[in-house]
């Protein structure tokens, strides 16, 4: 993404590295990163799946994370490329449940292309990969509130028009219909309420402390 994650990181690690391959948000994460004067991360610009970890990254990694990023076609592959990548944690931060806004697609899906809406996997088919992979992880839950504010009504429109796959003039308009009803007014804004559950799975690699690979006590990480 535009290094939510990568930037406060970098402030606390000896090096990031942020794989990330839609222009616009390298775009943004480089401008961040001249902001807050952060010098220290290293940007891929690949898909994860197109990363070769040996040529692309620099591993060992003390700390491996994705987050919220994990819809991928093998997921199993993906987790083995990041557990080569880490030397000691991985981190997945995924979904569990239905969210607001996959609630919102649900109901707007049939209106606007004709055909049910299906949600991609969530936590519990990850921890399925990861069980059958030998792998027993630490699991955290909990909720997060997600508020969308927008000054006008067009303004939301042309924002979740993408995300809806709203191209055409029906479409847009089925769409303002549905956000007219479902807005708030607070505070001078159009207000979209919405939570989810999100779900921590992490765990330590045990293998790599008998292969040599496990951080010193005076070095600081790497990310």
């Amino acid at each position: 993404g535009p290094g939510t994650l990568a930037i406060p990181l970098a402030q606390k690690a000896t090096h990031v590295t942020a794989v990330e391959p839609a222009d616009g948000m390298c775009s943004v994460m480089r401008e961040k990163m001249a902001e807050y004067g952060v010098e220290n991360i290293t940007i891929v610009q690949k898909r994860w799946e197109e990363v070769d970890v040996a040529s692309d990254l620099d591993p060992p990694y003390d700390v491996v994370v994705a987050s919220f990023s994990l819809g991928m076609f093998d997921i199993r592959n993906a987790i083995e490329k990041m557990i080569q990548a880490s030397s000691r944690y991985i981190y997945l931060y995924h979904f569990a449940g239905e969210s607001t806004w996959s609630g919102m697609w649900k109901e707007l899906w049939p209106r606007l292309h004709g055909r049910d809406y299906i949600c991609g996997p969530m936590s519990d088919v990850l921890y399925n990969v990861l069980y059958q992979m030998g792998i027993y992880p630490n699991i955290t839950t909990f909720r997060m509130r997600h508020d969308q504010r927008h000054s006008t009504l067009e303004d939301a429109v042309a924002e979740l028009a993408p995300q809806a796959r709203a191209d055409t003039k029906e479409q847009k308009a089925v769409l303002r219909d549905y956000l007219e009803k479902a807005m708030k007014w607070e505070e001078g804004a159009f207000v979209l309420n919405g939570s989810s559950i999100r779900v921590k799975i992490w765990w330590e690699k045990q293998e790599d402390r008998s292969c040599g690979y496990g951080p010193q006590e005076d070095s600081a990480a790497r990310i």
